[in-house]
This record gives C-alpha cells, sequence and structure tokens, in this order.
C-alpha cells in the first residue's frame, strides 16, 4: 500500500541540484564511454529519455553480451574506467566478473556507476544520444517487472505505472520469457500486494498514492488473468 511518504515533488533546490550539477555530471560521464558494448539502462535512462517523470541519480551500464564476447567486458570496463580517470576522481566499490561499481566525485557531487553483464536478448531499438547507445523502454520495462518481487521500491513502482500505460502486459511477458524462465506470477502479484515499497520517488510530474494504489490492484488483477491464460 502506497501513501504520500513514498512520493514527494522535487523542490526547486533540488531541481537545480540534479539539472546544473548531477545530470552535468552524467552526460559528461556518458560522453566518455565511446563505446557500442555498453547502453545506458534503468531509471536514469527512463526518467531522462523517455518521461522525463521523475529524478534519477545513477547510471547502470549494460553490456550487450547477446552481441558480443564475454572477455571483452572487464577489457572495455578498464579502458573506460581509464577515461574517466583522467577527468574525474574515481574509487573502485565492487570488481567482480560480472559485475563492476564505481562511484565518481568532482566538484563536491557523488555519481555511482554501475556495469552489469547481460547476454539475454534485447527487446525494442536502442536510442543513440551523443554517440552513447540509450536503452528501449520496452525492455526496461521486461527488466522492471521480472524484478519486482525481488527489489520493491517506489521509483521502481511508479516506474512501471508510466511503462504498463504504454505497453500490455502480455507482450511483455512474451518478451521476458526470451529473456529469463516465465515470470513468477505468484512473486510478482505478493510484491504488489503485500508490504508497502521502500524508499521516495523523487517527482517531476504530479502523482498521488491513490493513483498509485489503484493501478497495483489494477495490475494484480491483469497478472492473475495472464496467469490464468498462460497454463
Amino acid at each position: 500500500m502506497f501513501t504520500q511518504n513514498h512520493l514527494r515533488q522535487a523542490t526547486e533546490e533540488e531541481q537545480s541540484f540534479y539539472e546544473d550539477r548531477l545530470y552535468p555530471l552524467q552526460d559528461n560521464v556518458l560522453s566518455l564511454l565511446q563505446t557500442d558494448r555498453f547502453y545506458l539502462s534503468g531509471g536514469t535512462a527512463l526518467s531522462r529519455w523517455h518521461y522525463d517523470h521523475r529524478y534519477s541519480d545513477d547510471l547502470d551500464l549494460f553490456f550487450r553480451g547477446d552481441a558480443f564476447p564475454r572477455e571483452e567486458f572487464s577489457v572495455i570496463y578498464r579502458e573506460v574506467a581509464a577515461r574517466l580517470a583522467g577527468d574525474f576522481q574515481i574509487e573502485a566499490a565492487i570488481d567482480g566478473e560480472y559485475f563492476k561499481r564505481i562511484f565518481i566525485t568532482h566538484k563536491d557531487v557523488s555519481l555511482k556507476v554501475e556495469f552489469i553483464y547481460e547476454n539475454y536478448p534485447h527487446c525494442g531499438e536502442y536510442l543513440k544520444s551523443n554517440d552513447c547507445l540509450i536503452d528501449s523502454s520496452e525492455n526496461i520495462a521486461v527488466n522492471k517487472i521480472t524484478a519486482v518481487q525481488d527489489r520493491k521500491t517506489a521509483k521502481d513502482f511508479v516506474d512501471l505505472y508510466f511503462l504498463l500505460n504504454d505497453f500490455e502486459l502480455g507482450l511483455l511477458m512474451t518478451d521476458a520469457a526470451k529473456k529469463i524462465v516465465p515470470l513468477d506470477y505468484e512473486g510478482t502479484v505478493m510484491a504488489f500486494a503485500d508490504t508497502a515499497p521502500e524508499g521516495i520517488a523523487l517527482l517531476k510530474r504530479p502523482m498521488t498514492a491513490d493513483e498509485l494504489n489503484q493501478f497495483s490492484r489494477s495490475l494484480i488483477k491483469r497478472l492473475i488473468n495472464n496467469a490464468r491464460n498462460s497454463q
């Protein structure tokens, strides 16, 4: 159940921070990727290039493992990190085989950047912004709805509210089956029906808790119907 505490309209000061400081830093980082091996996905891609509905802090960069060899993931990451280190102060927090995380600091602004290896088929067409690949809203929608049972945040639910106004649930389920095992309908229904989500969504566009609760109830019914039809 959503309450208005999960949603907050950005203040003028917060708007200024994102528009004048954090987003320019994000743009500078993306301009230094200089590769078609990684693409920007997640909340920042969705909010800045698709819906302009909320503010988002981090950069989630996915490696195109369906198109390029796995060995290139670490190689290209090191090349990108070296370019970033030439312009910014960077700190490596996680350096795993399939997942890497760094923090970039510039003029007292900190930015988290994650590099994720993924080898699933991609859904939809990439956008391109200043030579950087941006994920399609369809692909983001598939990832969001398959992950919501494990990561239940207010931001993800707000994103799904907009995404599922544009995409049929059945289409997303078909796309999800191409990426992973069929969706766990029971787990996803429980994610929407059980406890309140975590965190706060910082909004650019007005939204009420009642709208989100109505959306959640409607989505539960649609999920149940899709589960029945898939049997």
